[in-house]
């Protein structure tokens, strides 16, 4: 693969992408003191109205922090969050 400036620029200014990067830090998809959701088609939505299929869909994608993964595991099981 040709590295180019604009390649360089584009993948963080040192030609890795973020799923290549050890040091990126893992997704917080929903603020812990509010359980609202900070991005995507349910973004200010609270997690416990968030459909089952959505909240399947961020554990199986992001790499998310422990506690983040730890509650919405909780969700997929029915329980409720805050």
């Amino acid at each position: 693969m040709t590295t180019n400036k604009r390649t360089l620029r584009s993948e963080n200014r040192r030609g890795i992408q973020n799923h290549e990067n050890p040091n990126a830090r893992k997704s917080e998809p929903f603020g812990l003191s509010d359980g609202k959701l900070k991005f995507g088609k349910y973004k200010r939505k609270h997690i416990n109205d968030v459909s089952k299929d959505y909240i399947k869909w961020i554990i199986d994608t992001l790499e998310l922090t422990p506690t983040h993964k730890y509650i919405l595991q909780d969700l997929l099981k029915g329980k409720k969050y805050i």
